[in-house]
């Protein structure tokens, strides 16, 4: 069973609960993706999912955001589509509270270090041509 709660500042909140279960998934979706952009600002949600990984300001740097998740046994990662960016951790069940300090720190705290954007800009190159050397990826991305 889902439960929907909305926050007194805008969020939306969808949880079920799995009493069995030993981890917590969480993932929280920013209205954010390639549909929604111009054509100046093509590629700026893609870009901020990558950057916000740089470091934030209680996690000031990779290392630290790493070890923060993966460090306790969790795995994290984000995404960007057309429509939205996602940025996900899955942690053990006593960890929820650190996955959730994460996640916010990640959405609201980004440090964008403007010394970090050309080697980012390589990286999601390089991300955009592993896409093509995918035939169904490819076609898919063309359709």
């Amino acid at each position: 069973m889902f439960e929907r709660t909305a926050l007194p500042e805008g969020p939306r909140v969808i949880s079920s609960r799995l009493p069995g279960a030993r981890s917590v998934s969480i993932a929280a979706y920013v209205l954010a993706g390639s549909r929604l952009e111009s054509p100046a600002e093509a590629g700026a949600a893609h870009f901020m999912e990558h950057i916000t990984f740089k470091g934030t300001a209680a996690y000031p740097t990779t290392r630290t955001i790493s070890e923060a998740i993966e460090g306790v046994g969790g795995s994290f990662n984000a995404a960007t589509d057309r429509e939205s960016t996602v940025d996900w951790v899955r942690v053990p069940r006593r960890e929820a509270a650190r996955a959730m300090d994460v996640l916010g720190e990640l959405i609201v705290r980004p440090l964008l270090d403007p010394r970090e954007i050309e080697g980012e800009r390589t990286i999601i190159i390089e991300e955009i041509r592993s896409y093509q050397d995918d035939p169904g990826q490819y076609v898919f991305n063309i359709w």
